[in-house]
């Protein structure tokens, strides 16, 4: 009778071996974890994947919050860069829901004038926040991760999708044209390589599609990370070669700190391995930080020596590098939590989450007793929580746009889409809601109506502090030239930045330059005039309206849009 509980022993212990996801841990583990009575379920809310969530979350807010000098925050910005890192020291259930609703109240008070990667954050920790808060039965992990990589794979589809248009995918007006040739001027002779006009023109020339490509693909295999491990990998490593092509970027489009936040988003694609490479920092500190430190400095440098130069060489340079307003410490933290997540697929994890052993930093081995505990099937709450969010990024992500209820922060980054009288989109619709409230030129109360209105001039000194908000200025002359030798016209504009951080983020007309004509929705004319009254400006306004009419109709499975009527201005 004796013999036969410890040939059940051994077949366990077999079992655990062969089915470890990860390296292994000591066999004292393993038999420790085998051999006892069963095994408790794990506390609901908090575990260990979690846990180095938290570590990695909380450490990356403060950063997020410190857009420009610490000292000019305000005092509920203090207030919530010292509870994410209170969260980082000691993540528990209550606390990091309290950091959380912080973040949120902060984006929230920004509405509409936020960037689209504000949207996005709001929209990850809403879905951390929420599944924190519902999940009783067990470690919230599981559904939350699976609940993250439905959110970002919609976002990712729908960012690269956006760009299926007659704008992006001519080089001749695409913003990736623009990037790829600050990239060339930047990088290629920092190489030390010559290549020839034509491959260079060969590459802005297929900007577009590489861009749209790289980024739909990285959607889709996010969106396929729950049929197999694999393809979550895959996504990260996709993504993140994404990211750092934009971390090092030349000013004005360098958005590490967007690539930040995403990155933080990513563990949900090996949790398990960034639970053991969070241990590993926590147990060598000193020796993990000098190395993810390396990985930073090096990128940080490089974009330094790249695109500012004089801050490394002039003299009495040195010490303004340290508080230079320019320098994106994104630009660091971004490679060095990537770096984190390569680690992470170096030691093995899987989308699922499971248990990690707290002494040795590694992925607790499943045995047949404890596989029910880790991978528990989410409750009816957990289930209803992830249809609600994913639904909403579905909204936001494709509808706000199909339907012309969001511009500014819809997840259209750089696509050249058109918003509105019109779409040129290949496959759907935009603006639709301006479309069928189109009753003519005049002025209603719907902010759907009134048309297109393009402005011919204007000396209001608020206007034109925020449209067109040329950006070409800040480009250098050698970019400037790459994009003019493939036909491109070199000039550069992005409004979105003087919308939500202000006139004084973009160069100002020269004087006496001549002004650049553009179009706006009759709302947001109305918006600026009122705007510019409230600043007591005198000023004129020369403007005229756009009439047109749009047809959709449907054809096969593809919708298609076609103008019938085109504007004559006298």
């Amino acid at each position: 009778m004796s013999a036969t509980p410890a040939k059940k022993q051994l077949t366990r212990r077999s079992l655990s071996r062969s089915r470890s996801p990860s390296p292994a841990v000591p066999s004292s583990t393993s038999g420790r974890r085998s051999s006892g009575g069963p095994a408790a379920a794990p506390p609901p809310g908090i575990d260990e994947c979690l846990r180095a969530f938290c570590w990695v979350w909380g450490l990356s807010q403060p950063l997020q919050l410190n857009r420009g000098s610490l000292t000019a925050r305000g005092p509920f910005q203090l207030l919530q860069a010292a509870l994410c890192a209170g969260v980082a020291v000691w993540p528990s259930r209550w606390l990091l829901a309290l950091a959380l609703v912080g973040r949120l109240c902060q984006f929230g008070l920004r509405m509409p004038y936020t960037f689209d990667s504000d949207v996005l954050q709001m929209l990850l920790n809403a879905a951390v926040l929420l599944h924190v808060l519902v999940s009783r039965e067990g470690p919230a992990s599981q559904p939350l991760g699976a609940t993250t990589r439905r959110m970002l794979g919609i976002f990712y589809v729908f960012a690269g999708g956006w760009k299926l248009n007659t704008s992006f995918l001519d080089y001749r007006y695409s913003c990736a044209s623009t990037y790829f040739a600050q990239l060339i001027d930047a990088y290629v002779p920092l190489l030390g390589l010559a290549p020839s006009a034509e491959l260079v023109a060969l590459a802005v020339q297929a900007s577009p599609w590489l861009t749209l490509v790289l980024e739909c693909s990285v959607g889709v295999t996010m969106l396929l990370a729950d049929l197999s491990p694999r393809w979550g990998y895959l996504a990260l490593v996709l993504a993140s070669a994404l990211h750092l092509g934009i971390d090092i970027t030349p000013k004005p489009n360098n958005i590490a700190s967007f690539s930040h936040a995403c990155g933080i988003a990513y563990m949900w694609f090996a949790p398990t391995g960034v639970a053991a490479a969070v241990q590993e920092v926590k147990a060598s500190p000193l020796v993990a930080g000098a190395c993810y430190g390396t990985v930073g400095a090096a990128f940080l440098g490089l974009t330094i020596y790249a695109q500012q130069p004089e801050l490394l060489f002039e003299p009495g340079q040195m010490s303004t590098l340290v508080w230079h307003r320019d320098l994106d410490l994104h630009a660091a933290s971004h490679p060095m939590l990537t770096a984190l997540l390569f680690r992470a697929l170096y030691l093995g994890g899987s989308c699922a989450a499971t248990a990690v052993d707290t002494a040795t930093g590694l992925p607790m081995v499943t045995t047949a007793k404890t596989a029910g505990h880790h991978h528990q099937q989410p409750g009816r709450a957990s289930r209803l929580v992830s249809w609600v969010l994913v639904a909403t990024t579905f909204s936001w992500a494709c509808l706000s746009i199909v339907f012309g209820v969001m511009e500014m922060n819809s997840p259209n980054m750089f696509s050249n889409v058109r918003l509105q009288g019109g779409s040129n989109h290949l496959l759907l619709p935009t603006g639709l809601l301006q479309q069928a409230y189109y009753e003519g030129w005049q002025a209603t109360e719907n902010p759907f109506g009134g048309g297109i209105i393009r402005i011919e001039a204007t000396d209001s000194t608020w206007i034109n502090g925020m449209y067109p908000a040329e950006y070409t200025p800040v480009l250098t002359d050698g970019t400037q030239q790459l994009l003019r030798d493939v036909g491109h016209s070199g000039r550069h504009f992005n409004s979105l930045i003087t919308r939500v951080v202000g006139a004084f983020a973009v160069p100002s007309r020269p004087p006496g330059s001549a002004f650049v004509k553009y179009t706006l929705p009759a709302f947001e004319v109305r918006r600026l005039l009122k705007e510019a009254r409230q600043h007591n400006e005198s000023f004129s306004l020369e403007y005229s309206h756009l009439p047109g009419a749009v047809c959709v109709y449907l054809q096969g499975n593809l919708l298609f849009i076609f103008v019938l009527a085109r504007c004559k201005i006298a």
